[in-house]
């Protein structure tokens, strides 16, 4: 493997307006346009036209069940044809963005050649927002000018980054491989990070469980942007002390699955996460990076 790895970055997206620009904009800026694949489940805002990535067309992915099958045999073919020519690929959503510690690398990709294990996992932060300070969120300007706090989210350390045709399962929490946390990568993670937007993100994951049972119970709550908002008004963000990677078990985040085949992150939900983690300050060395 050369000193600084090649790497392809892989997302799957549905009407994505808002997050796939950001999405091309961070990867493309630290990979290359060309070294992105969006898989675009039958898009009908026109997001995914014209851009510089390539976009394969899935034709519709199966409800029910089946959807998070269908959405991962997609990313793994593909990920598997990326590694003809890659030495990594990364797997996210489009409101994913993983970040390098710079206090310890210059780049995502230089931190790749000291791994150790087929695929890699992040420290992952849910980003949140400061309902009494911070205003609505502007994907076009530097996320972290406008956000400073979030909560760790252990089921999100996914076994995102791999460099072995190791298949990815559990709607990619979990891979057919050891993986290893990382203390030097960070995943942030944008789902809460502005109120109205997941008021926005909510209805529409919901209507599409409702038209055909994709993402089974957590696709169909109606309550998660109400325990947000409550949850952020409770807290005293004037306490929140800086994320410490150092204070993190990672040994704890990834675990064999009961079949004994795989291994995948902490099982947690997101509400659960949002309820007992403590609201932290996002590491001010990371401001710049997304």
């Amino acid at each position: 493997m050369s000193q600084r790895p090649s790497v392809a970055a892989v997302t799957v997206v549905k009407d994505e307006s808002v997050m796939l620009p950001l999405w091309l904009h961070h990867y493309g800026e630290r990979l290359g346009l060309d070294h992105l694949v969006v898989l675009d489940d039958q898009s009908t805002d026109g997001s995914t036209e014209g851009i510089a990535a390539e976009v394969q067309q899935l034709g519709g992915l199966p409800g029910g069940t089946d959807f998070e099958r269908g959405r991962l045999k997609a990313a793994n073919q593909t990920a598997r044809r990326l590694l003809d020519t890659f030495d990594w690929v990364v797997f996210t959503d489009a409101d994913e963005f993983l970040v390098h510690d710079p206090a310890r690398h210059d780049s995502l990709r230089d931190l790749l050649p000291s791994a150790t294990t087929p695929a890699i996992g992040p420290l992952a932060l849910n980003v949140v927002q400061d309902l009494e300070a911070e205003q609505p969120l502007d994907t076009t300007r530097p996320i972290l000018d406008q956000r400073s706090y979030g909560y760790f989210a252990p089921n999100m350390c996914k076994p995102s980054t791999k460099r072995r045709r190791v298949s990815w399962v559990v709607a990619s929490h979990g891979i057919r491989s050891r993986f290893e946390v990382r203390d030097d990568l960070f995943m942030l993670h944008l789902k809460f990070a502005d109120l109205e937007r997941l008021k926005v993100t909510a209805a529409h994951r919901r209507g599409l469980n409702a038209q055909d049972g994709r993402g089974g119970g957590s696709w169909n709550r109606d309550d998660v942007a109400q325990v947000f908002e409550r949850r952020m008004r409770a807290t005293d963000f004037g306490a929140a002390a800086e994320f410490d990677p150092g204070q993190v078990d990672r040994g704890s985040l990834n675990v064999q699955t009961p079949s004994g085949n795989a291994w995948r992150t902490t099982k947690m939900s997101q509400l659960s996460s949002m309820r007992d983690n403590p609201v932290v300050r996002i590491p001010a060395r990371l401001r710049g990076l997304l």
